[in-house]
């Protein structure tokens, strides 16, 4: 068999640009020094000592009940103990105060200390919600956005959103937006969407700014302007907002209503990739692969890849896997080389269910398999890859997994010819066979 032909390495492919996530508000959790006396009354406005304060506790004030889980929480005047903070603020919380149950909610969902409960958060979201907490509101709508915890339901999350969203929640606003610019949970209507973000904006909320700069770009539900979307992107980024640093690089890149600035690109994705954001993290693997605006340097390549890659970006999982196989700068590790294409083949990608396939043909990093080699040409020639088309007929010519199959074989060959495929061309040629 012909050795497969491998996708290109791709630098800066033409990329869209990228939308925030859903955002659950997490402020106010694990606030270790500004610990609220609001409600408190006026006798105990001057704090009490340890012993008062844990008496208080225990004969259910909740002022105190709270005091003390701040303190637990965050190490002030006590030893840290998340435990001994969950279980006053649930003291607190079952007397229904609302306060109590959100920072539960919050402990739980970020899993502060505590095993991570999704469950658990939603519980005590649902409760502080229905006592109208917007924060609360706003975070069990992405729970229910995200099926974390609960089934996904988009309805549901909407409804949430709206609740917080009247009382101007900043976050609720932006993410009501992006249901109504997705169409998730109603129809799109990018004119509504808009109109959230904007007043998120108002509230200098970063997501609102990224998004709007996304709207403007392509024009949707507006006309587009591009110097507006530069202006909401550099605005968002230079407040440290990691999808709007891609964005802006992304037009840098391109020459989006700016001068093309590959180096300037390249600094906008650097402070992207800093925050952990995986587009941003495969465009410099892919900058330092092939040396474009930086010095090539094949093993750094290899760190944003990886990196990226394991976050399950499928294009640094080939990007990877390719340089292993060929030793393009490093050393080859066909065994790397399989566990990356099959991880992004895994994902779909047709390239990837090509490459797995010959390494499990050849036995190169994975112990030689016929069967699993020819169910990987399938799927990638289901994608219309005509490399693995061309493979798919010469192993039903040659009874390799199969049973030797000439007219199969001859129907795979004329496809892959028909697709450009030079060797299926020749093997007709030399069978006598015309396309």
């Amino acid at each position: 068999m012909q050795k497969l032909l491998l996708l290109g390495i791709v630098f800066f492919i033409s990329a869209s640009l990228a939308f925030t996530q859903m955002r659950r508000d997490t402020s106010g959790y694990y606030q270790e020094i500004a610990i609220s006396t609001e409600g408190q009354s006026s006798a105990h406005a001057v704090e009490d000592d340890f012993d008062t304060l844990l008496k208080r506790a225990e004969a259910n004030d909740i002022d105190a009940q709270l005091l003390l889980a701040h303190k637990y929480n965050g190490g002030i005047d006590v030893e840290k103990n998340p435990l001994e903070a969950v279980k006053w603020f649930q003291k607190a919380a079952k007397l229904k105060n609302t306060e109590a149950q959100l920072q539960l909610a919050l402990i739980y969902d970020a899993g502060g200390g505590v095993r991570q409960d999704y469950k658990e958060a939603k519980k005590w979201y649902t409760s502080a919600a229905k006592q109208k907490d917007a924060q609360a509101q706003n975070n069990l709508g992405c729970l229910y956005l995200d099926g974390k915890g609960v089934k996904q339901n988009y309805k549901t999350a909407k409804k949430w959103f709206e609740g917080a969203a009247k009382k101007n929640n900043s976050n609720a606003l932006v993410n009501l937006g992006a249901l109504y610019a997705n169409g998730q949970g109603t129809k799109p209507d990018y004119k509504k969407a808009l109109s959230y973000f904007e007043a998120s904006a108002s509230q200098n909320n970063m997501d609102a700014f990224n998004w709007l700069g996304v709207m403007y770009s392509g024009g949707i539900g507006i006309m587009q302007d591009n110097a507006k979307a530069f202006e909401y992107f550099e605005t968002a980024a230079n407040h440290g907002h990691a999808v709007a640093q891609y964005n802006l690089g992304i037009m840098y890149k391109n020459g989006t209503n700016v001068e093309q600035n590959l180096e300037k690109a390249i600094e906008c994705f650097t402070l992207s990739a800093q925050q952990g954001y995986i587009p941003a993290l495969f465009y410099l693997g892919a900058a330092y692969q092939a040396g474009v605006a930086v010095e090539q340097n094949p093993m750094r390549a290899v760190e944003y890849y990886e990196t990226a890659a394991e976050g399950g970006n499928i294009d640094a999982q080939y990007n990877l896997a390719n340089m292993y196989e060929l030793g393009l700068g490093i050393n080859i590790d066909y065994a790397k080389a399989a566990q990356w294409y099959e991880t992004a083949a895994k994902q779909g990608d047709a390239g990837a269910q090509m490459n797995i396939g010959k390494l499990y043909y050849t036995g190169q990093g994975v112990p030689q398999d016929y069967k699993t080699a020819y169910q990987w040409f399938e799927m990638a020639a289901a994608q219309d890859v005509a490399e693995a088309k061309y493979n798919l007929g010469m192993m039903n010519l040659k009874g390799q997994s199969v049973k030797e199959n000439y007219a199969k074989a001859l129907s795979f060959l004329k496809e892959a010819a028909a697709d450009g495929d030079e060797s299926a061309l020749t093997t007709l040629k030399n069978l006598g066979e015309s396309l």
